[in-house]
């Protein structure tokens, strides 16, 4: 007969059988048989005893025991809790006792053992009998169960009963047990010894006694305050132990807390109610009190990352149950005491609130930012602190004035931490937000109602990061702060709609910037067009004497300006006219920016120089300069022939062949300058054409996969013969994986059908383009047409905004410089000038790349770009920008722009001159907003005082100061601090070292920088974070250099100039009586450095340094061999003097690295040098050098040489040039490119004659201010 199993686990006979098996394990038999059992009891548990009188085994087997029995009955676990809660504070008793300490140092004790050996162990002895005892009591407790047990068995229809018989002569057995001999032991226990080394233990006793108190005293009013501050106490230990506490700093609040719980188990009546008795006791007074403040302000000692770490790593959140009992414990405080003076219970109740605030804080522990979770930290320890110090006298007559300070204090900060709980919904919010916005980006095109939700997110995005840091500044915002919560989760509710909807997202390739993006910066390609460029030489160089236009017109994005600048830097072009200059018109145009870009274009000057003077004085200037010269002027984007006549009064008609070369747009302009003159119209592509220059942009020299062949000729096809949206598509194939190219062709067969595919090739590689590079290139937006950008400024400027997310193992620049190259390597960003060593120096757009980016920023409201305005009215319902770049705005004042843009975070000024802007200095200062981020002030050269109250600022921009006012301190989050055309080295205050997230100091002429100051430098702190610095010192130096220095351990990009007391002269080692050294290697990030009139001094330099620049610091050639010992040099200009004498002779062995050799304006007439000096070398530049006879021959053999360039030298020093490439034609090398430019032979009487007058004084300072703003 099979009996049917039970899988009830309240069934008598399954609970049996599962305690048998419970018992098993734990050895014992489970036999019928009683005296078995009894003798396998007692078997047992006395060699258990016996052998281990510190263990436990005893109560986890009666606990474990009493989990079991609770299957016995369904009403059992009413009967066990007490048992087990007795028998867990014997449990807890018995562990205190084994490891608490005799009072009294050890060397006492030893003496006392040499006189009354028996009374110290009498003392050891009674312990070891209380644990004997305690153990007894728990085995007896067992032995009585598990007896009832095998009777309840026995029993046909089982009775719980017998159970409940035994534990309750089981509880009286223990309540005697603790009546008796626990009391009366409670003196050696807890008065005569030290609490054990483990806190833990103390703890466990406390939380043991008062749930077993709970039990016992249920009926009693006082049963709350009792637990209200036994908890406490045993929460601020838990609290002190999880923060590192040794034992030895908690000696006296674990002693205090020993004693009150002995106390209390002295005079509670275990087995009867008396409350007379437990009414006196206080665990709280005053001593008790004094302990705990004294531990808390230490723990407010403690490294403020311990409280974040202890919250990540601590599983029992010893700050959340401590600020749950001050919660508790003030809330017992307030309903003992009703009759409170009503201001008092009022502040009270507030901190009240904020501690029961905080506790709903602590539980949200992953939420929390470290530095909150400090914050939270400080704040407990404050509020236990202001708690302990309360007595009930000052609650009822009043709090004193520390006190009230104290709670002012806590209220502040509270508030803070309410707006950063406020503040992190709503940034949660706002990511799900962003999400949804990803999933719409496509659709909302063709949706209007996806298009108003998206203006309405990126409105409430700008109105909450608006409203956030107005309350990190301190203002009140919490209202507001919960307006725009609602406003938020209004719209989640509407993005939910959408996300349940009909609306799918359409999957694309996922791109991302490659961990070590590698993008080669090619000139722009020409393809098709070689026949024009020879074509309009011809008619440059040939033709009629008088002046001749010459127009090249055709649709955008043709190559218009492509093609003028092949023909503009053509060598026959520029060996054909005196003079060249190019100027940008555009759209938006004015004469004076017209004449100043020419006249730059030509001398090659700074804008500075003409930006003061007016168009009349610019004509003129103009004119002087071409009158008698043939010139060839570029006149790019020309869009009506009123900038012509604006300019043809200036151009003298010499008969000479001079031509105006011009593009544009519009087809018939050219017959407005000329009815006959013949126009250069260019076509689109052919097809063939277009694949070929596609092929260009994607695999340079190694040709299409013959995989991607066809669907390649189909995409180059469908762009219309427009080379610009081959190149845009391009941009998006190369950051697309191969298998997608169909999907690409797809695309585009459906964009570029209409007359505006160019428009929408943008949109398209607009959509391509990651989200974090999106508000990148719209910045953009910011700058002109045509304007060409300085890359570091502009990364600075992102980084300022907020654009750029570190990546991992890069800095912030390095990410940021990522950005752009993705967004070059995508052709939307063309580099219009190198690094030395490659790399993007500076860039712009393409005109309909700037346009697109200009339309897509005021439809997202990224950007507000304001040009010249007469009306400033016009610009009304623009104020939710919270960008403004602002263009020669002519009339239009600050005050204006404070009053349509309240709320802007970013301010960027440009234009003619400050007062162009302002009419009174104290004008700009009252009305900045305090929020800005970025401020370029332009051309104002008044620094406004109240620029100090932007403590948001991260990016800084004046023109022409001369010192740096000592408020600058203000300004914690400065990372960018540029003075643009100072007038004079700019003098620093004693605060600069106070700005620690400073990252970039500069200025835009070199040979001026920034004075640090040397006092105090041994209490300032380092400026850990400063990148790139403008540095001059002052002469007759000292050690104050080397202090600066050290003080700037990250400097990577160093440009240091001399500030003399004396004219600028020929100084040379000759005329110093001893040689100074200048120290630079103690800076180990050192990379760039640029030393500059620095005559007559040694040097020491970084052996990481990779680029180092010289001018007019007049060393001899012999010096040089401690550059070139350099291991990891790259870089070397050596300009303007900066080695004198005539023979350079290169050792074997140095410059093991050198790629770049540039030499300029040196009196250098022999240059000697072996194949080894030169076994890395790719560019050699030499300038200017009137004395020298010839380049090394050796470089024939450089195997790595790409490229020499010589200007201005002897007829000689081209020979042996040429003779160079030759040699290396000769052995395979066809890449070597040589440029030679005004090469002429020169009298050596007469090089000596030009070498002597420059040593005037007069003519070094001409010669010096020329070069340094040609090289600026």
């Amino acid at each position: 007969m099979v009996i049917p199993s039970c899988s009830n686990s309240r069934c008598p006979c399954c609970s049996n059988f599962c305690l048998d098996d419970h018992l098993q394990s734990h050895h014992i038999s489970s036999s019928t048989s009683t005296s078995c059992f009894d003798f396998a009891l007692d078997d047992y548990l006395q060699s258990h005893h016996i052998s281990s009188s510190t263990g436990t085994s005893c109560f986890d087997l009666v606990l474990d025991f009493l989990t079991e029995l609770e299957k016995c009955d369904p009403f059992a676990d009413l009967f066990l809790e007490y048992p087990k809660k007795q028998v867990r504070l014997l449990k807890t008793i018995f562990l205190y006792v084994k490891n608490c300490r005799r009072k009294g140092n050890h060397k006492a004790l030893l003496e006392h053992d040499q006189e009354d050996t028996g009374n110290i162990m009498s003392e050891s002895l009674r312990r070891n009998i209380i644990c004997f005892s305690i153990q007894d009591v728990v085995v007896k407790m067992f032995h009585d169960l598990y007896s009832a047990y095998l009777l309840y068995k026995k029993i046909v229809s089982p009775n719980f009963g017998i159970i409940i018989g035994a534990l309750t002569r089981s509880e009286g057995n223990i309540k005697m047990f603790l009546e008796t001999d626990i009391k009366k032991s409670c003196a050696i226990i807890f008065f005569d010894c030290y609490s054990p080394e483990d806190p833990q233990l103390l703890m466990d006793l406390i939380e043991s006694l008062s749930d077993s108190l709970e039990e016992l005293l249920c009926e009693w009013r006082l049963w709350d305050t009792i637990s209200c501050q036994l908890k406490l106490l045993r929460n601020l230990i838990g609290l002190a132990t999880m923060q590192g506490f040794e034992h030895t700093q908690l000696a006296n609040l674990s002693t205090y807390t020993a004693v009150m719980a002995g106390r209390l188990i002295s005079v509670c009546r275990f087995g009867r109610h008396e409350i007379q008795v437990l009414d006196q006791i206080n665990l709280l007074d005053l001593q008790v009190r004094e302990t705990c403040i004294h531990v808390l302000t230490a723990s407010k000692k403690q490294p403020r990352s311990s409280y974040a770490l202890a919250l990540k790593e601590n599983e029992d959140l010893g700050v959340v149950q401590f600020i749950g009992s001050l919660h508790d414990y003030l809330y017992d405080l307030l309903e003992s005491y009703a009759s409170f003076q009503a201001q008092v219970k009022d502040q009270m109740l507030k901190l009240h609130r904020g501690i029961k605030y905080l506790s709903i804080l602590l539980k949200q522990k992953e939420k929390l930012r470290d530095e909150i979770q400090d914050l939270i930290g400080v704040m407990v320890c404050d509020a236990g602190i202001l708690i302990f110090s309360l007595s009930i006298n000052e609650i009822k007559e009043g709090l004193p004035k520390e006190t009230d300070l104290g709670l002012f204090h806590l209220h502040k900060v509270l508030k803070y931490l309410v707006a950063e709980d406020r503040i992190q919904r709503i940034e949660k919010d706002l990511e799900f937000l962003r999400h949804v916005l990803v999933n719409i980006k496509e659709q909302r095109y063709q949706n209007g109602k996806l298009q108003a939700f998206w203006s309405q997110v990126m409105e409430a995005t700008y109105k909450a990061e608006l409203l956030i840091d107005t309350t990190l500044v301190g203002d009140k915002c919490e209202d507001s702060l919960d307006v725009v919560a609602r406003d938020i989760n209004l719209l989640k509710i509407e993005a939910l709609e959408i996300q349940n909807g009909q609306i799918q997202r359409v999957n694309k390739t996922s791109i991302h910037i490659p961990s070590q993006l590698i993008a080669a910066i090619h000139h722009e390609d020409l393809v098709g067009l070689d026949d024009k460029v020879k074509s309009i030489i011809d008619r440059l160089r040939s033709g009629s004497k008088q002046l001749d236009f010459v127009p090249i017109v055709g649709m955008p994005g043709l190559g218009k300006t492509t093609l003028a600048k092949k023909v503009y830097i053509a060598d026959s072009v520029m060996s054909h006219f005196h003079v060249r200059c190019w100027c940008c018109v555009s759209q938006m145009y004015s004469m004076h920016s017209l004449l100043v870009q020419l006249l730059c274009s030509i001398s090659s000057e700074n804008p500075d120089k003409y930006l003061k003077k007016n168009e009349n004085d610019l004509a003129e200037n103009l004119r002087q300069v071409l009158l008698r010269r043939r010139y060839l002027l570029v006149l790019d984007d020309l869009w009506d022939v009123e900038a012509w006549n604006l300019l043809e009064k200036s151009l003298p008609n010499n008969a000479n062949g001079s031509r105006i070369l011009f593009t544009s747009r519009l087809q018939n302009l050219s017959s407005q300058f000329r009815p006959d003159s013949k126009s250069y119209h260019l076509c689109p592509l052919t097809d063939e054409e277009s694949w070929t220059l596609l092929q260009k942009k994607l695999f340079f020299k190694e040709g299409c996969p013959p995989t991607l062949s066809e669907v390649g000729f189909q995409i180059a096809k469908t762009c219309r013969g427009l080379p610009l949206t081959v190149v845009l598509v391009g941009g998006i194939l190369a950051t697309t994986t191969q298998d997608r190219w169909e999907e690409v062709a797809k695309c585009l067969n459906f964009i570029v059908l209409d007359n505006k595919g160019c428009k929408k090739t943008l949109e398209l590689s607009y959509s391509h383009l990651p989200d974090y590079l999106k508000p990148c290139l719209l910045y953009f937006a910011a700058f002109q047409e045509d304007e060409v950008i300085n890359v570091r400024r502009l990364l600075w400027l992102w980084i300022a905004e907020g654009l750029v997310q570190q990546a991992k193992g890069k800095s912030l620049e390095e990410s940021a410089y990522d950005y752009l190259m993705a967004l070059i390597s995508r052709s939307l960003v063309v580099v219009t000038k190198q690094r030395t060593m490659g790399g993007a120096k500076a860039c712009q757009l393409h005109d309909l790349v700037h346009e697109y980016c200009v339309e897509k920023a005021k439809e997202e409201s990224f950007v507000c770009v304001i040009h010249i305005l007469k009306d400033s009215f016009s610009l009304a319902g623009l104020s939710n920008h919270y960008r403004v770049r602002a263009h020669n705005t002519g009339e239009l004042k600050i005050w204006e722009l404070m009053l349509i843009f309240p709320n802007l975070r970013s301010l960027l000024l440009s234009g003619l001159v400050g007062n162009y802007y302002l009419t009174e200095k104290e004008e700009l200062g009252t009305l900045l907003p305090k929020l800005l981020r970025v401020l370029d002030l332009g051309r104002y050269n008044y620094v406004p005082m109240e620029v100090a109250s932007l403590v948001h600022l991260r990016y800084l921009v004046l023109h022409g100061t001369r010192s740096i006012p000592s408020a600058i301190e203000n300004l914690s989050r400065l990372e960018t601090l540029i003075v643009e055309h100072p007038f004079d080295q700019i003098e620093l205050p004693n605060t600069i070292w106070n700005l620690k997230r400073l990252s970039y100091l500069c200025t835009t002429d070199r040979t001026r920088g920034f004075i640090f100051p040397a006092e105090n430098l041994e209490v300032s702190p380092n400026l850990v974070h400063l990148d790139t610095l403008n540095l001059t010192i002052i002469e007759p130096f000292s050690q104050s250099l080397q202090k600066i220095l050290a003080k700037l351990p990250t400097i990577r990009r160093l440009k240091c100039s001399c500030k003399r007391s004396q004219p600028a002269r020929r100084l040379t080692f000759a005329t110093r009586s001893s040689k100074e050294i200048l120290e630079f290697d103690c800076m180990r990030r050192l990379e760039s450095l640029h030393l500059i009139e620095l005559k007559g001094y040694e040097f020491k330099f970084p052996l990481n340094l990779k680029k180092l620049t010289f001018i007019f610091n007049y060393q001899p050639w012999s010096e040089i061999s401690t550059i070139g010992k350099l291991p990891n040099l790259e870089v070397l200009k050596l300009r303007s003097e900066s080695f004198v004498g005539e023979e350079w002779v290169m050792k074997e062995g140095e410059f093991p690295k050198l790629r770049f050799l540039e030499l300029s304006w040196l009196s250098i007439r022999n240059w000697t040098a072996t194949s080894d000096n030169f076994c890395h070398l790719e560019k050699l530049v030499v300038c200017n050098c009137l004395k020298l006879e010839e380049v090394p021959a050796c470089l024939a053999e450089c195997l790595t040489l790409e490229m020499i360039e010589v200007k201005w030298c002897r007829e000689s020093v081209a020979n042996s040039v040429r003779q160079i490439q030759q040699e290396q034609m000769d052995s395979g090398n066809e890449v070597l490119k040589i440029i030679i430019k005004n090469c002429h032979e020169t009298n050596c009487s007469e090089a000596e004659e030009i070498s002597s007058n420059c040593s005037e004084a007069e003519e070094i300072c001409s010669e010096r201010e020329f070069i340094l703003s040609h090289y600026t």
